[in-house]
């Protein structure tokens, strides 16, 4: 088996970091016919044409949780979907990563948090709230937390609302993964904002967003889609049950949840970490950072799932 990768962007430089066998695409070359193409998903027509050929074909939606976007819906048995979120209710046609994005980002090379340290004991504001694009979600976000502004440091990049040295240049590929450290050591707590509160079926989705504060040793909450603290702790993380009632993590409905985070960031009093605060935030950070751990792992949801597919 051969992978073949097609304009996959992060598949591409886990592949190359990780040593995972694979090639770019090249158009003028005959490939046997037991490659298995991984096309991006603005490849769609590429997928297409090899998928007529008898090719099977990923086609990988990996930054996001659900092939359902797809402006075409391809449904033929040599095609599979990559995606970047769990899978409760089984979908055969998908191939699930739900942490791809603490992969991708411990082994980024473009950038790296791991050479931003943090010092714990200069914060002047209590917590962290950083929010992008409009999402109806993050606008009851932005007005609960605005009772308590002058507590935090809060952007909302879209309304113009930007923190302090903020990057302006937003012209490369990771622009969102820009940090100024000074954001995380005048703060102690960190709000997670993800990119979406819910999905059908349960399904959770925790982008680079939440991956943040796991690099950048601080504690955090998360609003998000209901079982996120549960992923992370069933992938070996820590979460700050010492700092918070967690049972937010469980609510369905999701005002409920975010008021329930509300009113944990509004009633927590800023103090140094104790210890069990600071053995939690080593621990997650070299979780993070464990190359060999993090590479047995995207083996096994990624490779073996390939493999599967490979030989139906």
């Amino acid at each position: 088996m051969k992978l073949v990768y097609v304009n996959t962007g992060y598949l591409d430089d886990i592949s190359r970091i990780f040593n995972f066998f694979g090639e770019k695409y090249d158009q003028t070359k005959k490939y046997d016919k037991s490659t298995i193409f991984i096309v991006d998903r603005i490849e769609e027509e590429l997928a297409i044409d090899l998928l007529s050929q008898g090719y099977k074909v990923i086609m990988s939606i990996i930054q996001e949780a659900d092939y359902e976007l797809l402006k075409t819906k391809i449904d033929v048995s040599n095609l599979r979907y990559l995606i970047g979120s769990n899978n409760p209710i089984k979908d055969p046609k998908c191939i699930s990563i739900p942490l791809f994005f603490w992969y991708r980002e411990s082994c980024a090379i473009e950038y790296s948090w791991q050479n931003l340290v943090r010092d714990y004991d200069v914060y002047d504001r209590k917590f962290l709230l950083m929010m992008n694009l409009y999402r109806p979600w993050r606008d009851t976000i932005y007005h609960q937390f605005s009772n308590i502004a002058d507590q935090g440091l809060i952007s909302y990049v879209e309304k113009g609302i930007r923190l302090d040295n903020d990057l302006k240049d937003i012209s490369k590929r990771t622009w969102d993964r820009y940090i100024n450290i000074e954001w995380y050591n005048r703060t102690q707590i960190n709000i997670v904002s993800e990119t979406s509160v819910y999905y059908h079926n349960d399904k959770v989705f925790l982008t680079e967003k939440t991956m943040k504060p796991l690099a950048l040793k601080q504690p955090f909450v998360i609003c998000g889609t209901k079982n996120s603290l549960a992923t992370l702790q069933q992938a070996g993380f820590e979460t700050f049950e010492n700092l918070f009632d967690e049972s937010y993590d469980s609510i369905n409905d999701v005002d409920q949840r975010i008021n329930f985070v509300y009113e944990q960031i509004k009633n927590y009093e800023c103090r140094p970490y104790d210890k069990l605060t600071r053995d939690k935030l080593e621990h997650n950070y070299n979780l993070f950072y464990n190359k060999e751990h993090v590479q047995n792992r995207f083996r096994k949801e990624f490779l073996d799932q390939i493999e599967e597919f490979a030989n139906e």
